[in-house]
């Protein structure tokens, strides 16, 4: 079976900032990410999520989980 990494809108939005104030080549991006390089160009291009900012990965902190209370 193929292992399917789709692009998501938070991978776009760090593609976009690698490439665009990083300056890292599309195909490096893509490997750091686990991505296609035609989905890295899709992205940058604005070809599919081009509503989403750059977002700097490092900086990044995902939403926290809900926490049950008793």
């Amino acid at each position: 079976m193929r292992v399917q990494y789709p692009l998501t809108a938070l991978k776009a939005s760090f593609a976009k900032y690698l490439v665009e104030v990083n300056g890292w080549s599309q195909t490096k991006t893509a490997i750091f990410l686990e991505l296609n390089q035609g989905s890295v160009s899709r992205a940058v291009n604005g070809k599919r999520h081009a509503g989403v900012p750059p977002v700097d990965p490092s900086t990044y902190k995902p939403p926290s989980a809900p926490t049950s209370s008793s």
